[in-house]
């Protein structure tokens, strides 16, 4: 069971904002890794920065339900259930039973065998917003990732410094949707057009 590294940072907002999240103003010095080396100055340490719409939300890590399985799996049965027929991932510690999703995924089922019976952590993290992990991922989940394997499979020190730079960058708000750059895009575009049309 080994953590997927995030290989971008980039997240593109497609929801407005879902109740049950705290908007805050973090700066830099908040964040893990930052300049200043401080630790992430929450109150609360089983929450984590995500963006929701296009702006920075400050969320649980793990979404509960009143009622929630907290049976144990380790990674040797959780690596058996890697196919379209019987897909488990792990996120946050979290195991997660999505066979009944793998078809309805909007990126395709092929997208989650990346993940399947691995720690999908930093992929989900790449690609879902906060709705995601409190609207959808309870619903399939079925219990936790055992104790030893959590520490065997803990994110080593290039997986640290990737999860600590996003938290940075969402701190700063640079996945902030920023419409006026779709503006002045689509207004260059059309100067670009302009020009050609009166060239020819």
């Amino acid at each position: 069971l080994k953590s997927l590294s995030l290989r971008s940072t980039v997240l593109t907002a497609r929801m407005a904002p879902r109740q049950g999240t705290r908007r805050r103003s973090h700066t830099a010095d908040d964040a893990p890794g930052s300049a200043a080396g401080k630790p992430v100055a929450f109150t609360d340490p089983a929450e984590i920065l995500r963006e929701e719409g296009g702006v920075t939300v400050e969320a649980p890590v793990v979404y509960s339900r009143k009622s929630q399985s907290e049976k144990e799996f380790d990674a040797e049965e959780i690596e058996k259930h890697n196919t379209r027929e019987d897909c488990w991932l792990v996120v946050d510690g979290v195991v997660y039973d999505t066979t009944e999703f793998v078809d309805a995924h909007p990126g395709g089922w092929t997208t989650m065998m990346n993940c399947a019976g691995r720690d999908a952590t930093d992929a989900f993290a790449q690609f879902h917003p906060n709705h995601v992990y409190k609207t959808m991922l309870p619903r399939y989940r079925i219990g936790v990732l055992s104790k030893g394997d959590r520490e065997k499979y803990a994110p080593d020190a290039f997986v640290r410094d990737m999860r600590a730079l996003r938290q940075r960058l969402l701190s700063e708000g640079k996945f902030k949707t920023d419409s006026f750059f779709y503006v002045k895009t689509i207004s260059w575009l059309f100067g670009l057009l302009a020009l050609g049309l009166g060239l020819g």
